[in-house]
C-alpha cells in the first residue's frame, strides 16, 4: 500500500518498521503490505484493514484511495 500524505507543498510516503528475523535484521522499514485472500475481497477492503491494523489509521472514505494495479493493468 503506497500512502502518500500531502502537507503544503511537500509529499511523504508512509513507511512501517517490521521485524524480519528470517533475512537476519532485527527489523525493516517497508510499506505496510497486505494479502487478499478471498476473491471476494477488494483491494480497497484489504487498504484499510492493513492501515489499521499496521499504522493505526483509519481511512474513511475509500473512494479517495487509487487502485496503481488497476491503472498500471489498464495501460495509463
Amino acid at each position: 500500500i503506497l500512502v502518500a500524505l500531502f502537507c503544503g507543498d511537500e509529499v511523504y510516503s508512509l513507511l512501517v518498521d517490521q521485524p524480519r528475523i528470517p533475512i537476519g535484521q532485527a527489523s525493516c522499514l517497508e510499506i505496510p503490505a497486505g494479502m487478499v485472500d478471498d476473491e471476494n475481497e477488494s483491494v480497497a477492503g484489504i487498504a484499510v484493514q492493513e492501515m489499521r491494523e499496521e499504522c493505526s489509521i483509519h481511512i474513511e472514505k475509500t473512494s479517495e484511495l487509487v487502485d496503481l494495479t488497476e491503472l498500471a493493468l489498464k495501460g495509463h
